[in-house]
């Protein structure tokens, strides 16, 4: 319902067949949210698979885990694939998650010893759970006004690794606050309680950045503060700039 509320809909899916088509998923969407009912038929089905497939899925889901602070590469494809696919070379930060129920015993059962040692069970969280209720259908709630508005505002905040992309919502125009650490030159373009927030990198120092911003409603105080600070990064800033700069020299 989220991502149906975000027009995000491509990103979510309830199965995949190889890890091909997983791969393929991410680098088109970035992002891919997988739900299973049963966690354990897609642990079983791997575990069975005699033709080969299930080692490249699981290399491809701990390749993606490793690439999440980074970039992903697409796998080698045959030259005809290769000059006919739409799918994109690689994509900045994938994220994949994969998120299912299971009955402890079939989910443990359903491993293999190569799952269990190769790094794939240790990426797992285990999350126990009390005993099912009566009601299994939750009700449909639409969602407010104000929470998809922040929803959105989380999702489009998008950042390259350290290339200076991180600041793209006030260059682009986004106009989205942000939340960043005081790494290298950040500190001077977003400053600290005006856009956003240049804080230390220290889970309390953030957490507090976070429940000021919610708590005291800084989101329209931010934007208005956007649509000035990015005019610095405006073309009609940069030639004024430049023709002061030539006048000095003349």
């Amino acid at each position: 319902n989220i991502a149906v509320e975000l027009g995000m809909v491509g990103t979510v899916c309830d199965s995949f067949a190889s890890g091909g088509g997983l791969e393929d998923s991410v680098l088109l969407n970035t992002r891919i949210l997988a739900q299973y009912d049963e966690m354990d038929t897609l642990f079983r089905a791997m575990k069975a698979d005699k033709s080969g497939s299930s080692e490249p899925m699981s290399a491809i889901m701990l390749s993606l885990y490793g690439d999440s602070c980074s970039s992903h590469s697409r796998r080698q494809l045959s030259a005809v694939s290769n000059s006919k696919s739409q799918i994109p070379a690689y994509c900045i930060r994938p994220s994949l998650s994969i998120f299912g129920t299971a009955i402890p015993k079939q989910f443990f059962a359903s491993m293999s010893d190569r799952m269990l040692t190769n790094g794939l069970f240790a990426r797992c969280l285990l999350i126990p759970t009390g005993d099912r209720p009566a009601l299994n259908e939750a009700p449909y709630r639409p969602f407010s006004a104000s929470l998809v508005r922040y929803l959105q505002d989380f999702a489009g905040c998008t950042a390259d690794p350290v290339t200076g992309r991180v600041t793209a919502p006030i260059m682009k125009a986004d106009e989205k606050p942000m939340l960043v650490t005081n790494v290298g030159g950040l500190p001077e373009i977003v400053p600290n309680g005006k856009v956003g927030y240049s804080v230390e990198p220290e889970a309390k120092v953030i957490a507090d950045a976070i429940s000021d911003f919610y708590c005291n409603g800084r989101y329209a105080e931010f934007v208005e503060n956007i649509k000035e600070e990015k005019k610095k990064y405006s073309w009609d800033r940069m030639l004024e700039n430049v023709d002061k700069a030539m006048s000095q020299i003349k």
